[in-house]
């Protein structure tokens, strides 16, 4: 490979994918956009991974690899950011892969936009993706549609693309879903929280706020496989419930730090993402052993304690209280034929 920085990096972060990882580079080695290379982050694969995935690629010098002791999903992508040199950069899970168009597509939405009077690119390119299914039962259990998106049209601040997302109830977190310039990460500073689950709804809202200029390409270049075993698919539990406590806490305290950098309508959104997020922690709460709960909280410090109980415990407790309420039970029964109505 030259000296000369590619356009565009894909970092793609592997772990025990060897059935996958073939379709996945396949992909990028049949884009119609050239100017790129590939980061293989190798996060400590156990099986063939790497064999398939370097027998696959041989002789195309725009695919790199590095290895490193396992870490978890954003251990890796943090090791592909370091390693990677592109002017943008995108993250494809190694079991999921591109439409042959997809970087060609992302980079005339770049050229379109052309840069600003002060010279400034565009920074961020949200698109968006087709979820496809390994059995019937994952569709009916984790069903994910990404196609009912509406345009948005137009250049605007990341802080004000955040806030139109929010409005129309049409927020992905998905850092598969982003193109985003190195400028973001270099004034930042900000890497994907490790270990964690669920690290993009820390990620993503923050990223966006940096981006100078910012837009949606409301078409499905990203093809996300939904399959057995996968982080979307497996049951949630505490896991889930301490991921979530500990990214909307660093995301609270995060956004007071910066409040004053904060335009009015990505503040309330981001208000709005926070109290979403710490709903569903509630939700989870709920059908997970009391004691277990219980242990999971004597580990925290005073002060986070006290956290989740407030956002966390008591809303759960409130939540089943109202549902196990006499009126709830009437109404829930009056509602059922309607609801069923609005399905069919």
């Amino acid at each position: 490979m030259g000296c000369e920085a590619p356009r565009v990096s894909v970092i793609v972060p592997c772990y025990n994918v060897q059935a996958y990882i073939g379709e996945c580079l396949s992909s990028l080695m049949g884009q119609t956009f050239a100017d790129f290379e590939v980061v293989c982050v190798d996060d400590g694969c156990t099986d063939d991974t790497m064999r398939v995935a370097r027998e696959v690629v041989q002789g195309d010098d725009r695919f790199v690899f590095v290895s490193r002791a396992n870490g978890g999903l954003s251990a890796a992508r943090n090791t592909g950011i370091d390693a990677s040199r592109g002017e943008y950069l995108l993250f494809l899970d190694s079991d999921d892969y591109y439409v042959p168009t997809a970087l060609e597509r992302l980079m005339a939405r770049v050229s379109e936009a052309g840069v600003d009077e002060d010279g400034v690119p565009l920074e961020y390119v949200d698109f968006t993706a087709e979820s496809f299914y390994e059995s019937s039962a994952l569709r009916k259990s984790n069903e994910e549609e990404y196609g009912t998106r509406s345009d948005i049209e137009g250049v605007m601040t990341g802080q004000a693309l955040f806030a139109r997302y929010q409005g129309m109830r049409q927020y992905i977190c998905s850092a598969c879903f982003h193109m985003l310039h190195r400028g973001l990460f270099e004034r930042s500073g900000i890497r994907f929280r490790e270990g964690i689950i669920h690290e993009d709804e820390l990620f993503s809202p923050m990223i966006i706020a940096f981006a100078r200029r910012a837009a949606f390409l409301n078409e499905p270049l990203y093809m996300r496989r939904m399959r057995e075993g996968s982080i979307m698919t497996v049951e949630r539990g505490l896991r889930n419930v301490s991921s979530f406590f500990a990214l909307t806490q660093e995301l609270h305290a995060w956004a007071h730090e910066h409040a004053s950098e904060f335009e009015p309508a990505y503040a309330d959104a981001l208000a709005q993402r926070i109290y979403e997020l710490r709903s569903i922690m509630a939700s989870d709460v709920r059908s997970i052993p009391e004691d277990d709960i219980a242990a999971f909280a004597r580990g925290l410090s005073a002060a986070d304690r006290m956290d989740f109980q407030m956002y966390a415990v008591q809303p759960a407790a409130w939540d089943a209280e109202v549902r196990n309420s006499h009126s709830y039970r009437l109404g829930h029964a009056l509602l059922a034929p309607v609801r069923l109505l609005k399905r069919k």
